[in-house]
């Protein structure tokens, strides 16, 4: 039935329950018209049953009138009073002809029942026969006189008067009483059958009227149904929908609006999973589904492509920081192995370069200084044609690497001079596409440059990491060549202390030739003490606390093992003189951390007993100061060896590292605790980290380089407020309060935010970090 209904619309539906309700109207009308018809002609029935009786009524008291005028006309007859007879016939005569015409307004009743007509014509005979008695007799009554009462005629006419016409008059009466009798009981059973008609007709219209509200209520109930049904599961398909799920719909085939809507709801759950589908592909980096719902078409559509485009160029953009981390981080590794020899550094250095950008060839140069000019001494190559780089040495601002040098900027070429260089293969040779060349800049002075060539050209991120790596390279290697100078200084001072031996053994040995000599010890004292004065004034000039010891020949420590510390080292463990920390190593490993010190002391014996010397010392690790507490440091040494790797003498250094920790532990615990964003002091936002970015729905990029008003109320950022609260800031005023952030969908959200200056040496400001607890914020 309602798949039958489906094929009409609506209005027509509609149209349809109208109609079948007017029609039951119409029937309940025609009906209750027939009962009024009806109840009328059972109340004309009656009225003219009365009429009737009112008639017989009538015509008795008529024809008793017109026996007593009988009398009173004999009585008159035998006074012989002309005046009363001419009264008395005009009398008579009227009550006769009136008599006729109740006669003939019997006849006239013709819509009676069988046996009151028979009854009415039996009255009507008698009626007649009185009437013709009346009229032959009055006149010979009236013609009588009293002379003649002894007549034979007045003798008949008194018998006819006491006889014959009381009979009559009797038999009229008779019959008078039967037909009144007849009429009422007719007129009872009339208005009884008239009750009980009604009463049947008032049933059947009752039941009709109760059935043709049920049809109509069940017909409009499966209308109604037809209709709020498919409203109801539109309804709550959309309710669904509201709450994020995707309900399923049946196919409608009906051709009415509503069975279009669920069609139309249909597309739009089709368009809903393609919707699902399309963003399940885009977050597991699926970047080239293709955005197929609502026809491809629409704001919606394009929304989702810039959404995936966005998403595409931000793992474009994590994927080029991981790699540049990663390389950072395995250059950071190899460059703290700290090679002795500084020429497989530089290999192992450039081998990773080549490799990690996917070069072809490179070259690794260092500086050389003299007293007369400045040279690069390339120490390294990798992939290079040995016969073209014959000549390792190229003056300082000659060619595109002496160049690069001089003016301290990286050169990045992608179209390369005729014959400046070629990558050979056992196939051939070929000019390079590309050609970068990088100074290693360390405190803006040049300690040596990279020179890669390669068939493809750079990326923007590629370029930007050999940039930065170029920056930890010279770091590194200014430490490594620092370290090169140290110890040749220590072996220098070594070899010439221990010339100084021989030469005071041969004094001894020798004093006749202390004077021809004596010249010669003077040179040599003075050199040697330059070299302690130099070494004394880099022991005070640098930051790091260094130590020396000579090894035991048997390779054997205890904690009264000979060791020299700086007076820089005990200061930055808080003692003063020799005194309070002893030259021995128990002065120093009594004092490390007990989680640390097996581990510390393990490396320095591996390191020490490594004959290879391969083997390095560079350990972070805890010691407790003079005031009980523990700082981290970090230790780096070398040994000095004989020809058999035998440890002669080791050194090294000591570095404070505990600002650096407590760094990276207050800047991880505000990581992770606080939303924070660095604003420039001219109130453009540099950067935030995630959990601001996660407080207000954004992205770094969005709000990167926009100005900070962009994240307040427009109204409060053209306020004298808002430039108040820039001159305190300017003035070292933090700003603390509960305030009105704008969100990336335009929300309102109250949040709890402290704005700290921050100032540079000279007092400048130089930006504000705004911190703002990460979990809570506040509804107006």
């Amino acid at each position: 039935m309602r798949e039958f209904l489906q094929r009409f619309t609506v209005a027509r539906r509609l149209s349809i329950t109208l109609f079948i309700t007017l029609f039951f109207f119409c029937v309940i009308g025609m009906l209750l018209y027939h009962m009024s018809v009806r109840n009328q002609q059972l109340r004309q029935h009656i009225i003219s049953y009365g009429s009737f009786s009112r008639d017989i009524s009538e015509i008795r008291g008529m024809y008793n009138s017109m026996r007593g005028d009988f009398g009173f006309a004999f009585i008159i007859s035998s006074e012989t009073d002309p005046v009363n007879s001419v009264k008395l016939v005009d009398w008579f005569t009227s009550r006769n002809q009136s008599l006729v015409r109740f006669i003939q307004r019997l006849k006239g009743y013709t819509d009676l029942p069988v046996n009151l007509l028979q009854q009415r014509d039996s009255f009507l005979i008698s009626l007649e026969h009185f009437q013709q008695l009346n009229q032959s007799k009055f006149d010979q009554v009236l013609s009588v006189t009293a002379a003649d009462s002894s007549t034979t005629n007045f003798i008949e006419l008194k018998s006819f008067l006491f006889d014959q016409y009381t009979t009559s008059f009797q038999e009229l009466t008779d019959q008078s009483n039967k037909l009144e009798l007849a009429l009422s009981r007719q007129n009872e059973i009339l208005i009884k059958d008239a009750d009980h008609k009604s009463k049947q007709i008032l049933l059947l219209s009752a039941i009709f009227i109760v059935l043709s509200i049920v049809g109509i209520v069940f017909f409009f109930r499966i209308i109604t149904q037809s209709i709020v049904q498919p409203v109801h599961n539109a309804k709550d398909c959309l309710q669904r929908l509201s709450l994020g799920e995707i309900p399923s719909i049946h196919m409608v085939h009906g051709k009415d609006e509503i069975s279009d809507m669920l069609r139309a709801l249909l597309v739009l759950l089709d368009n809903q999973k393609r919707l699902v589908r399309f963003t399940e592909a885009v977050a597991q980096e699926n970047f080239g589904v293709e955005a197929d719902m609502f026809g491809g078409n629409g704001p919606v559509v394009a929304s989702l492509i810039r959404m995936r485009n966005s998403l595409e160029e931000s793992a474009v953009q994590n994927a080029n920081k991981n790699w540049y981390n990663e390389g950072i981080s395995k250059l950071s590794l190899i460059l703290r192995k700290k090679e002795e020899d500084l020429n497989q550094m530089a290999f192992s250095v450039l081998r990773f370069l080549v490799k990690y950008v996917g070069a072809n060839q490179g070259s690794f140069f260092i500086i050389n200084s003299s007293d007369s000019e400045q040279e690069l001494v390339s120490v390294a190559t990798y992939a290079y044609d040995r016969q073209k780089f014959g000549h390792t040495r190229i003056q300082w601002g000659e060619g595109l690497l002496g160049a690069a040098c001089l003016e301290k900027q990286m050169i990045y070429m992608t179209e390369i001079p005729q014959g400046y260089t070629q990558i050979t293969s056992g196939l051939g040779e070929a000019t390079p596409s590309c050609l970068i060349i990088l100074p290693l800049l360390y405190e803006n002075q040049v300690e040596g440059a990279i020179e890669l060539a390669l068939f493809e050209t750079l990326n923007e991120h590629q370029v930007n990491f050999l940039n930065d790596a170029s920056n930890v390279i010279a770091s590194e290697l200014n430490g490594v060549r620092t370290n090169l100078k140290i110890r040749l200084l220590l072996q220098q001072t070594q070899q010439q202390t221990e010339e100084l031996k021989a030469t005071e053994e041969e004094i001894r040995q020798n004093m006749e030739e202390l004077s021809s000599t004596q010249d010669e010890m003077s040179r040599q004292q003075k050199q040697n003490n330059e070299l302690l004065q130099r070494f004394d004034l880099a022991a005070k000039t640098t930051t790091e606390g260094l130590w020396d010891m000579r090894v035991p020949a048997n390779l054997e420590f205890t904690d009264e093992t000979h060791f020299e510390w700086t007076d820089n080292f005990r200061r930055m463990l808080g003692y003063v003189s020799v005194s309070d920390f002893p030259n021995k190593l128990g002065s120093w490993s009594n004092l490390l951390h007990p989680d640390d010190k097996e581990r510390t002391l393990t490396a320095f014996s591996a390191h020490l007993l490594d004959f290879t010397g391969k083997t390095p010392y560079d350990i972070k690790y805890q010691v407790k100061t003079r005031t009980a507490d523990y700082r981290w440091f970090r230790a780096v040494g070398n040994t000095l060896r004989d020809e058999t790797g035998k440890p002669l003498r080791v050194a090294g250094t000591l570095i404070d590292i505990q600002e650096q920790v407590d760094l990276l532990g207050l800047s991880a615990a505000i990581d992770s605790t606080l939303a924070t964003v660095e604003i420039s002091h001219e109130g453009i936002i540099l950067s935030a980290n995630q959990n601001f970015l996660n407080l207000l729905d954004y992205q770094l990029n969005e709000i990167r380089g926009c100005h900070h008003s962009s994240l307040i109320e427009s109204e409060y950022s053209r306020s004298l407020n808002y430039s108040e609260f820039w001159e305190s800031l300017k003035k070292g005023i933090s700003q603390v309060g509960k305030l009105v952030r704008i969100t990336h969908s335009g929300e309102e959200k109250w949040i709890s935010v402290v704005y700290s200056p921050v100032f540079d040496f000279q007092g400048k400001l130089v930006k504000v970090i705004a911190f703002s607890p990460m979990l809570h914020s506040f509804e107006n």
